[in-house]
């Protein structure tokens, strides 16, 4: 018997009234916003939302559940049966004379949560914040800080581009089917300006990817396990003032951005990027 879409994704539905009335009263839409909401469901957030929204665009993958959202006609909504992941949000902007700033909330299927929130990164200037429902692992990996074993490239990424605040765990017992493991509400607000510039975000997350790569090892073992001569490794580790000994979930951002900044033109002249 074939899976449904529903299984392959990992999407638990919500059913919990007052929670629902809780994550409603979070995203609390601004009068300058319109909401763009991933994977609706059965529509249990989509209603208590058009109540309170200016508009509401539900992007559903699942036919069956798409069009089930279309017949009850709901006021200030559309229904898109499509894969998020495939939308181009600046062509989607200009498709439906979107004057507003785009709000992004939504209950996300475990399975593609990670590629939803890279989405989010990569469409940055056209979205104003992003309220998720996230396994909370995978949240509380967003928010961590060095020192912290859940200190990872996704940590790093997240708060140079948004404040990311946890606003409440959530119970299995309130989706159905329950999942194994809690969840939390996630609000991510995006910084007037980045912490830091970075000109390819494809290269930095590589780069943060090679750093991170075994978490036992050092810094100095890591680059050098990337394709990068020694000396060169500790003449950048002297210039970022880092210590030999020094492991990537050690380093502040700061750390990080300085060693990126001595050390990516090395990478370029390894081509190991």
């Amino acid at each position: 018997m074939r899976r449904s879409k529903r299984k392959i994704l990992g999407q638990h539905f919500l059913f919990n009234k007052n929670l629902i009335k809780k994550i409603t009263s979070v995203i609390n839409p601004k009068e300058q916003e319109i909401l763009l909401e991933i994977g609706p469901g059965k529509g249990s957030l989509t209603k208590s939302l058009i109540n309170r929204a200016n508009f509401v665009y539900a992007v559903e993958i699942d036919l069956h559940l798409a069009s089930e959202l279309k017949k009850r006609k709901l006021k200030n909504l559309k229904v898109i049966n499509q894969d998020i992941l495939k939308i181009d949000l600046k062509k989607f902007f200009e498709d439906n004379k979107v004057k507003r700033e785009i709000a992004v909330v939504g209950n996300l299927p475990f399975s593609i949560s990670s590629q939803i929130l890279f989405w989010v990164i990569k469409y940055r200037d056209l979205i104003s914040r992003a309220v998720f429902l996230l396994q909370k692992e995978f949240a509380e990996k967003i928010l961590s800080k060095h020192r912290s074993k859940k200190y990872c490239p996704i940590s790093v990424l997240f708060q140079i581009y948004f404040n990311p605040k946890i606003h409440f765990k959530i119970s299995p017992h309130s989706f159905s089917p329950a999942p194994k493991v809690e969840s939390c509400l996630v609000e991510l607000i995006k910084r007037d300006k980045p912490r830091y510039e970075i000109s390819n975000l494809d290269f930095f997350n590589e780069f943060l990817h090679k750093i991170f790569r075994f978490r036992r090892k050092t810094v100095e073992n890591n680059l050098k396990l990337a394709g990068l001569r020694i000396e060169d490794i500790r003449d950048t580790l002297k210039k970022s003032k880092i210590e030999r000994q020094e492991r990537a979930e050690e380093l502040p951002m700061d750390k990080i951005y300085a060693l990126w900044k001595n050390s990516k033109k090395l990478f370029d002249l390894n081509s190991s990027l």
